[in-house]
């Protein structure tokens, strides 16, 4: 049983920035107790390019979580978990060979450490840091297995094994981790923000048999390839939304802010919209939207299929954030048209749902319920909490027995 505890997060977003609060029941589940927003500043692309006016940003969400639960518990925000995005992250697979020293010649949780150890070694750049760390795949005696629990108690001298890194660039990460600091918040952990993702949106079902989630954020879009339980591949087109409103400022000779409203509110079904009191024509509006998502998508579709990933997709493609509220969604069905592909929204309802005793940091919230489950946008936040508290409680357990520790710690 998992004592209760409170786990903090903070969604470093190029357009706004969330905050929110969990606690950590004694049967497992994940209860939202806080939760903030705040127009995002001095961020651009998941960098911060302006500390002051970001710590300032951060502040607000907070605030604004930290007020939301002061009326049922008194609490405030330190040691947090924050999102990292963008074109700050990359991927990077190696295979390491670690030797059995075992008196039994059984698999151990002491020769699974050492593995991680080894990947984590590898993973470590000058300029670069592991944010996750994943073993794909485990070969004892030319047998191949995909979890550590099916490898431990085989028998064999050596054991191989494939890892996938999701890394962030130091300078940055630090970078976060200063501005943070000075606004009063330590970071414990960094989060990707599609990795984050799976843990609010998809099953464990889900995340087993198979599935893509794109993230299309204001400065990005992410995506993330889930099998077996974790991810096996990511990537990163430097394309997001803000970019549509630009063009759109720029085509349509209109301000930044104006075009921000006619791309949200413009319905392909209706010839014209009005904006400011200005109407314009919804043809001009989807060509100019058209070009952008189609290149995004193509993108997209080239890494999924170039990369052998089209073939694993079982359980569909998931689309979030501003993704899931645009015209985004039209373009992936036509290029995928074998697969489901849909919008996601977080997996949250009122009460707590303990079917499953062994998925840690399932989420519920009495507060937020009915409004996180119509909110792409809130997805990387909810997630990054599940995330938290699933990572501490697997850090713990490996700590009691003194063999292991927690790789994302910075």
């Amino acid at each position: 049983m998992a004592k209760e505890k409170i786990y903090s997060a903070i969604d470093l977003g190029s357009q706004t920035i969330r905050a929110a609060i969990g606690r950590l029941l004694e049967d497992g589940s994940l209860e939202v107790i806080g939760y903030g927003t705040a127009s995002s500043e001095g961020i651009i692309k998941g960098r911060i390019e302006d500390a002051n006016a970001a710590q300032e940003a951060v502040k607000k969400a907070v605030l604004a979580a930290e007020n939301d639960v002061k009326a049922r518990l008194p609490f405030r925000m330190e040691e947090v978990v924050a999102s990292v995005t963008g074109s700050i992250i990359s991927g990077e697979q190696d295979v390491t060979t670690v030797s059995n020293n075992a008196k039994d010649g059984k698999i151990g949780e002491k020769l699974l450490f050492d593995i991680d150890s080894a990947f984590e070694e590898r993973f470590t750049h000058k300029d670069r840091k592991p944010i996750h760390i994943y073993v794909t795949e485990y070969n004892v005696d030319n047998v191949r297995e995909t979890s550590q629990a099916s490898v431990l108690e085989m028998q064999g001298e050596k054991i191989g094994a494939k890892g996938f890194g999701i890394l962030g660039d130091s300078a940055n990460l630090d970078k976060t981790a200063g501005a943070l600091n000075n606004a009063g918040h330590t970071v414990d952990i960094f989060c990707f923000d599609v990795v984050a993702d799976g843990y609010s949106v998809l099953t464990p079902e889900q995340r087993q048999i198979g599935s893509v989630i794109i993230n299309a954020g204001a400065g990005s879009t992410d995506f993330a390839f889930w099998k077996n339980g974790i991810v096996q591949f990511i990537g990163s087109f430097p394309v997001g939304g803000d970019h549509i409103t630009n063009d759109l400022a720029l085509g349509l000779n209109m301000p930044f802010k104006a075009a921000e409203e006619l791309k949200c509110q413009y319905d392909k079904n209706e010839p014209e919209v009005r904006v400011g009191g200005k109407l314009y024509k919804t043809r001009s509006v989807d060509t100019i939207v058209q070009a952008r998502t189609e290149e995004t998508v193509r993108y997209i579709a080239d890494q999924i299929k170039q990369n052998g990933m089209l073939s694993q997709i079982q359980g569909g493609i998931f689309l979030t954030g501003n993704a899931a509220r645009s015209s985004f969604i039209s373009y992936m069905r036509r290029e995928f048209s074998s697969l489901e592909v849909r919008n996601a929204y977080p997996i949250i309802p009122a009460e707590a749902d303990n079917s499953d005793p062994l998925e840690t940091g399932r989420l519920f919230s009495p507060y937020y319920g009915n409004k996180f489950q119509t909110d792409s946008g809130s997805s990387t936040i909810l997630g990054m909490l599940a995330y938290a508290a699933r990572e501490d409680l697997h850090t713990t357990k490996k700590s009691s027995s003194g063999l292991f520790k927690f790789f994302n710690l910075l």
